[in-house]
């Protein structure tokens, strides 16, 4: 009677942490390095707020583009384009990597809607629409 227990309690044991080892597994979406832009970037353009100071002497708009493996800035205090880039997706946040101008630079983007984004690419976050 005490060995059938001993196996019974054995048997459930191991059922027990077969199914938590299965079940408990690391998600899909960990916050792992990824080749490339994410595809949700790929093909899209945001632009910045219009600068109505700066109508005579600069560009009026900041504007951001992706390719698979680049990702692009330009505006009227800075303009740099990451190639060989990389990502990573923690906190409803995007982070993409690449090298510009010779460094390793790092963007964080958040996906606010369909249309929207907001972007940290020099200190201050800024609210960008897709057009």
């Amino acid at each position: 009677m005490k060995n059938g227990l001993m196996t019974v309690t054995v048997f459930a044991l191991a059922t027990t942490l077969g199914l938590s080892a299965t079940v408990g597994g690391t998600s899909a979406k960990a916050a792992t390095w990824h080749k490339g832009t994410p595809k949700v970037f790929v093909g899209q353009k945001y632009r910045g707020p219009y600068i109505k100071s700066l109508r005579d002497i600069a560009r009026h708009y900041e504007h951001v583009s992706a390719t698979k493996t680049t990702y692009s800035v330009y505006g009227f205090q800075y303009a740099f384009k990451m190639t060989g880039t990389s990502y990573k997706y923690a906190n409803k946040t995007y982070y993409i990597r690449g090298k510009s101008f010779g460094e390793t630079m790092t963007v964080k983007i958040k996906r606010l809607s369909t249309k929207k984004i907001r972007i940290l690419p020099a200190g201050t976050w800024q609210t960008m629409m897709r057009y």
